[in-house]
């Protein structure tokens, strides 16, 4: 009984580290998916940035040559 009970504590023990190794994984996923969310937000900011800044000298060399 004894060999049998610790052969459960042993499974239980090792259930729960892989739990916690696939849960580890998953929070290392989903951090590296907002690193890229929010690296895309501001590549797509900043291009909104420039068109809006060329936009604004386009309009007034458009003014100085008429």
């Amino acid at each position: 009984m004894s060999k049998y009970k610790n052969f459960l504590i042993t499974e239980q023990e090792n259930a729960m580290d892989n739990i916690d190794g696939m849960w580890h994984q998953k929070q290392l996923e989903e951090e590296q998916q907002i690193a890229q969310i929010k690296e895309r937000n501001l590549f797509e900011w900043q291009a909104i940035q420039d068109a809006i800044y060329y936009s604004k000298r386009l309009k007034i060399a458009e003014g100085n040559i008429k």
